[in-house]
């Protein structure tokens, strides 16, 4: 996914952090997320701001892309039980950034919706180490 590519329209994106997500207000407590950055385009950004997160139900569609940065506590959430939530949700793109590989295993990994399951997203090296 490239930004340019989603003709982005500023009054209908959506960039936040550390704020959450959830499929309808109902199941708040049992499957609310908090995403370190979420990206939506063609949302309203009035109905986040009233909910004080993203409900997924009030948007008409999930984000876009999430991104979970690894911390010991979370580590293993991110590879597994929010990567299932984020899937159920009909995420499109999920990533994770690990900065030493310790907690995901790589540095950098994402995963693409495709009929309904994640999709590993090939990632090359570069020369001087970035992906």
């Amino acid at each position: 996914m490239h930004l340019s590519d989603q003709g982005a329209d500023s009054e209908r994106l959506q960039v936040t952090a550390d704020r959450w997500i959830v499929e309808d207000l109902s199941s708040f407590r049992e499957r609310a997320r908090y995403p370190d950055l979420l990206v939506a385009f063609d949302v309203n950004p009035e109905r986040y701001r009233k909910s004080n997160g993203y409900v997924i139900a009030e948007q008409g569609k999930p984000p876009d892309f999430v991104l979970e940065i690894a911390s010991a506590s979370t580590g293993q959430m991110d590879v597994g039980s929010k990567r299932d939530d984020y899937g159920a949700f009909g995420i499109r793109e999920y990533w994770r950034f690990d900065e030493t590989g310790e907690h995901h295993g790589a540095r950098l990994a994402g995963d693409r919706l495709v009929s309904g399951r994640y999709e590993p997203i090939d990632i090359e090296d570069l020369p001087d180490g970035g992906s």
